[in-house]
């Protein structure tokens, strides 16, 4: 489901209520945590589909945001306790030179305020308990950068950017950094992610207007099991799916190679294999749809 995170919530809240809208065990999880101050884009997955939520977690991200220039908090959002103050403000004409410098692939050190995992533990819950620890710098690809602010509105004290990036680019990391490259300090106000992969603002639902619904008018915004994988598709037999669905390698003779296969029954995700040596390996298995 494509829902629509508002400034606030936190994403597990979004998962319980889900869960208890649909009265049953059945397994919930979202891709793509959002900081509770944040709004947007957050895809829910329930039952089966939640074994292709790393996935998901793939597709990339558009985000727009503000910084506010001169001061850093320690989580480098408005929720942070003021840890640095500057009197520097970068003219219009400097955002917009060094934004260029920032596309591509970089090394990126997260926030100490993020999600990421410290020995199975969010590094988030470690900086709150005041915990000492150090994140590594880390890959990231940032595909496109621009101003929403125009130059005629800027003010000096804060700019509004719009972001697409591969996932694992954190927004506020980056306000650090360019903040740091223009010599002065910033933190992130507002943020709000638009898109994750084919996920758009324009068609998620709120989670109090989805569960108000009944399951049948909530259809509308379930998405198939499918939905965003870019991988080829391969029809099975009867015997060939019970065969995957044993575990059990399948040669076939596949027209190009592929690091995964999408393998249908009757039109029905039955599988996602994986191609090794000429061969689909099944890697998630869907028998209980």
């Amino acid at each position: 489901m494509n829902v629509w995170k508002h400034p606030g919530t936190v994403c597990t809240r979004i998962d319980r209520s889900i869960k208890r809208w649909l009265e049953s065990n059945v397994k919930v999880g979202h891709a793509g945590t959002l900081d509770p101050f944040a709004e947007g884009v957050l895809p829910v997955a329930f039952g089966c589909a939640t074994r292709l939520i790393p996935f998901i977690l793939r597709f990339p991200k558009t985000y727009r945001f503000t910084c506010v220039w001169g001061t850093a908090t320690d989580t480098q959002d408005p929720t942070g306790v003021v840890i640095g103050e500057s009197s520097v403000r970068p003219t219009y004409e400097a955002v917009e030179k060094v934004l260029p410098s920032f596309i591509g692939s970089s090394l990126q050190k997260p926030s100490l305020y993020s999600a990421v995992k410290v020995n199975g533990t969010p590094a988030y819950a470690l900086a709150r308990k005041g915990c000492t620890f150090d994140l590594p710098s880390k890959l990231i690809t940032i595909h496109s950068l621009s101003l929403l602010t125009l130059c005629s509105d800027y003010d000096g004290k804060s700019i509004e950017i719009e972001m697409s990036c591969a996932s694992g680019t954190y927004v506020r990391a980056f306000a650090r950094d360019l903040a740091e490259n223009l010599g002065t300090l910033a933190y992130v106000s507002k943020l709000v992610r638009t898109s994750v992969g084919p996920f758009s603002q324009e068609t998620a639902i709120g989670v109090d207007e989805l569960t108000q619904k009944c399951y049948h008018e909530a259809l509308n915004w379930v998405c198939p099991i499918i939905y965003g994988l870019e991988f080829p598709v391969i029809d099975v037999n009867q015997a060939q799916k019970t065969q995957l669905w044993n575990g059990l390698p399948l040669s076939l003779n596949l027209p190009f190679f592929s690091d995964f296969w999408i393998c249908k029954y009757q039109e029905k995700m039955i599988c996602l294999a994986k191609e090794k040596a000429g061969s689909l390996v099944p890697y998630r298995c869907f028998v209980d749809m």
